[in-house]
């Protein structure tokens, strides 16, 4: 079961966040101490549930008690419910959410064996609004490209989507913090996001079709196309690949040109 989202109905406007969370925090409470709720988390106002009840019915007793105090009530256009069953009892269908920036697929079954439920495989990527953010930016980068001609900019730009750079030091522990590909997505199993992106991106660099492809293959050198072509994104990951060279004058100038993409 996931919720996305609570809405805050009238009677509260200032404090309006803080008081979202002292009300989360009771609900946290009370879920986490109900008999069929064995997995529970939340980040901000997304939450992911597991139980071993029916869903629905969960919910409704969740509704029925009260347990989420008023102002706040359930999004329930960003309510998501899944059942897993037995395996044998229904069609296996591939069921997916997406969560904190994760797209997770499984299937709506599971085996039993010595009287306990063993969960089939996960396949964990990157959400798609996530990877459609990549693709637009990587669009963005060649279109500024084609109006700047700054190739040491657009190379930047491919570094900076397909690796990972240090951000700050942690004061507390001394240890350097990072972010970049790797680090947004540690958890990925499913390298298939990671090729498709990195195909996508060649593609741009070695395009021959009209208009963009055409202006792509016409502004950049045989040289320059092999120089781009050793960017991947499935290299940046694997290899947690790092830039520490990205000072944050530069990484405002690389994330100029996407606006909000």
């Amino acid at each position: 079961m996931l919720f996305q989202g609570f809405r805050v109905c009238q009677g509260v406007l200032a404090l309006a966040q803080t008081l979202s969370e002292l009300f989360l925090r009771d609900f946290d409470r009370k879920v986490n101490r109900l008999d069929k709720v064995y997995y529970y988390a939340r980040y901000v106002d997304d939450i992911i549930l597991f139980t071993t009840e029916n869903p629905s019915l969960l919910l409704r007793e969740i509704k029925n008690e009260g347990l989420l105090r008023a102002p706040l009530a359930f999004n329930e256009r960003k309510t998501m419910i899944f059942q897993v069953n037995n395996l044998g009892d229904f069609p296996v269908t591939k069921l997916n959410f997406e969560y904190l920036g994760y797209k997770f697929t499984f299937s709506n079954e599971c085996k039993k064996s010595r009287h306990e439920f063993i969960d089939k495989s996960i396949s964990i990527s990157i959400a798609t609004k996530k990877v459609k953010k990549y693709k637009t930016r990587i669009v963005y980068s060649f279109l500024d490209y084609l109006k700047n001609n700054d190739f040491d900019l657009l190379e930047d730009r491919l570094r900076f989507l397909t690796g990972n750079y240090p951000i700050k030091k942690n004061s507390s522990e001394g240890t350097m913090l990072y972010a970049g590909l790797y680090f947004n997505y540690p958890f990925i199993n499913d390298e298939f996001v990671l090729k498709n992106l990195t195909e996508f991106l060649h593609k741009i660099i070695n395009a021959k079709g009209k208009n963009f492809g055409s202006k792509i293959n016409g502004s950049l050198t045989a040289n320059q196309k092999g120089i781009l072509s050793k960017y991947s994104f499935v290299a940046g990951w694997k290899n947690r690949k790092l830039n520490p060279n990205f000072r944050p004058e530069r990484i405002k100038e690389i994330k100029k040109c996407w606006h909000n993409g």
